[in-house]
């Protein structure tokens, strides 16, 4: 089986794919995926699903003093942006105690657990 059989097969089987933000912040890497998948994920009408928690996370490091996490951020949201066909960002209203919560080292995000038909791009 090739990556691209590989690939197709894991996109029939889950039905969410979701990506973390360690992975988004990897923009060359991020940029790499979607050059490799994103026909699959036209072809299946599929999107990789970007969480609320991920994308308050890079609005918080868009606003970083680091310059590196801030560039990061910034290459990522543009990938992001720059391919709406197959990314959905998570993004209803969040409060202020949501975004605290968000930044707790040992939460998970909650949408991940206990899905055995979703697929986590980490």
């Amino acid at each position: 089986m090739n990556n691209a059989d590989y690939t197709r097969k894991l996109l029939l089987e889950n039905e969410i794919i979701i990506i973390d933000t360690s992975a988004v912040m990897d923009f060359e890497q991020l940029h790499q995926l979607v050059n490799r998948i994103e026909f699959l994920l036209l072809e299946f009408s599929k999107k990789i699903v970007v969480p609320k928690a991920v994308w308050i996370e890079l609005m918080r490091h868009i606003n970083s003093k680091k310059q590196d996490k801030q560039e990061k951020a910034l290459r990522a949201v543009d990938i992001i942006c720059m391919h709406p066909d197959i990314f959905e960002i998570k993004s209803e209203y969040i409060d202020h105690k949501e975004m605290l919560k968000t930044f707790v080292s040992d939460s998970k995000d909650g949408v991940v657990q206990n899905r055995s038909n979703y697929c986590r791009l980490t």
